[in-house]
């Protein structure tokens, strides 16, 4: 992922972005923020992510980016003001929330 168009200044919290199975090139981004990000099959990791976790999500299917229970994702990341009460599925977003789309908690 290569940011270098438009003013930047944007911060990417509690995400989980996942590389291509073979591997995929480092986030070169240097006008946005990250923030507790899960990154798999990235690497490196932005070296500003402090809360950087590397490792297999563990989604439960391919096009199902909800986590396993075991995840290294579920738990790992810090609120988000006006981030909303509820994720992608409909779920409440809990304190600490997960990272990614699904917050619920392992399946």
């Amino acid at each position: 992922m290569v940011s270098s168009n438009g003013p930047g200044g944007v911060t990417f919290r509690d995400n989980v972005f996942a590389g291509a199975a073979a591997g995929s090139s480092p986030l070169a981004d240097a006008r946005n923020t990250y923030d507790h990000n899960l990154y798999a099959r990235i690497s490196p990791a932005p070296a500003t992510d402090a809360g950087a976790v590397r490792g297999d999500p563990g989604f439960l299917a391919p096009y199902d980016v909800r986590l396993r229970a075991g995840s290294p994702a579920l738990g790992a990341g810090v609120p988000v003001p006006g981030g909303g009460d509820r994720d992608f599925y409909g779920n409440p977003v809990p304190d600490p929330p997960d990272l990614g789309a699904g917050q619920g908690r392992g399946k």
